[in-house]
């Protein structure tokens, strides 16, 4: 299962994207999911690393993006 949240820029900071993120969970669960990953999280994306947080995610794993210009 695949799941993006986003909220619009005036919703943010509201809570909004928790609420939505705890619905999805509670669903799963309900469905019998066993855990869920939270991913693609920049290290300076606060929200939603918090997001995650509150929600009793915890880091498991740190990826490295390597880029080269080719022009």
């Amino acid at each position: 299962m695949l799941i993006s949240i986003s909220v619009l820029e005036q919703a943010r900071g509201t809570g909004l994207n928790l609420a939505m993120a705890a619905r999805v969970y509670l669903a799963m669960m309900a469905r019998g999911y066993r855990s869920a990953s939270y991913t693609t999280v920049l290290d300076t994306n606060r929200r939603s690393r918090r997001t995650a947080e509150k929600l009793g995610g915890r880091i498991r794993r740190n990826f490295v993006v390597y880029r080269r210009e080719l022009a």
